[in-house]
């Protein structure tokens, strides 16, 4: 006795799977760079709306890196006071070559222009990226935004 099972549909269900992670890198790119621009333009305008020489918005940086199965994108500033402009200083105290009179310049407050507007941006793209991967019909256990 002899039987055999043909499963129909089967070598449909194994070139959708070996495609998956193409179609969901691509998709997540989509994703990804939305969220990096918007976070981008927004930080853009914070410094904008503080700008007193443009140097602040003239070193925001947005580079992306793409392979295969995936897209990272990198928003920075390279400006060198970038730092003190987003977590503020204690007041500051120089000297002048000049005469050698010490000068107090005043602590410069924080301005929380950049790491919350990446944060908010990074916790909407989780949730897209979760979305994505159920409608694929994958399980996703965890919630990287809580």
């Amino acid at each position: 006795m002899s039987a055999s099972v043909e499963i129909v549909g089967l070598d449909d269900l194994i070139r959708d799977l070996r495609n998956l992670p193409r179609e969901l890198a691509d998709e997540a790119s989509v994703i990804i760079e939305r969220a990096a621009t918007t976070a981008y333009n927004q930080i853009s305008a914070n410094y904008a709306a503080h700008q007193v020489t443009g140097n602040l918005v003239n070193h925001m940086r947005q580079t992306e890196q793409r392979s295969t199965f995936g897209t990272s994108v990198n928003v920075s500033n390279t400006a060198k006071h970038a730092y003190w402009y987003e977590n503020g200083t204690n007041a500051r105290h120089y000297y002048t070559k000049k005469n050698g009179v010490k000068h107090m310049v005043g602590a410069m407050p924080p301005r929380h222009a950049f790491i919350p507007v990446i944060s908010r941006n990074r916790i909407r793209m989780y949730d897209e990226l979760k979305r994505l991967m159920e409608r694929h019909g994958l399980e996703v256990k965890t919630d990287a935004s809580a």
